[in-house]
């Protein structure tokens, strides 16, 4: 697998969407009526560099489903993209309780055990209270299945514009996914669903869900 090759054909193909004519002309319609202290030349460029900006998260999710598309031993599932997802109010509880208790106890002492217990407390209570059902729509990232069985839920995350509330939210929402995902995917042993959530920013956000 040429994972170089990878990257460079995804950078050439969202700089070519981002400078394409339609795409500058937009842009300039944009800016064609506002008056700004700002010369209309550098308000495109920066135009233009806000999309690449936009279009990087999106960049990153594509980039990875490239790469794993090549590897032999990963096979993407359909899954991906808009769900609706039932999920039960013991676990929705659980879920906020936990978000709430996290955003209280920020230390990473106990963190690693603390969120393993809540995976295994979600899959619990999906599995064994089928009353008192919610729907929730949301959207998926990634679901891809290894050789040995194993299906991985990944979220994608490139910024959260250092906001702690949407930071808990985002959180909030991914757990909430793992739980509906057990569901939909008819999960019957724990071990066989792993969900995970990339933030790439190197920064640690004063909640640390």
């Amino acid at each position: 697998m040429n994972i170089h090759q990878i990257i460079v054909d995804s950078v050439k193909n969202m700089l070519d969407k981002t400078i394409s004519p339609e795409k500058i002309k937009n842009i300039m319609k944009k800016h064609d009526q506002k008056v700004h202290f700002i010369p209309y030349k550098y308000r495109i460029f920066g135009g233009i560099l806000q999309s690449l900006n936009i279009q990087f998260g999106n960049f990153i999710e594509t980039l990875v489903q490239q790469i794993i598309i090549q590897d032999q031993n990963l096979t993407i599932l359909k899954e991906c993209g808009k769900k609706k997802l039932i999920i039960n109010s013991k676990t929705d509880r659980i879920i906020d309780e936990y978000i709430t208790k996290r955003q209280v106890n920020m230390s990473l002492k106990s963190f690693e055990q603390d969120f393993n217990k809540l995976l295994i407390d979600i899959f619990n209570s999906e599995k064994s209270d089928k009353s008192s059902l919610e729907v929730i729509k949301h959207d998926i990232d990634m679901i891809f299945k290894t050789k040995d069985g194993v299906t991985h839920y990944i979220e994608f995350k490139y910024t959260d514009d250092h906001d702690t509330g949407k930071f808990a939210d985002i959180n909030r929402k991914f757990l909430k996914t793992y739980a509906g995902l057990i569901n939909y995917l008819g999960v019957q042993n724990f071990e066989d669903l792993v969900p995970s959530i990339y933030y790439f920013n190197n920064i640690i956000k004063k909640c640390n869900i």
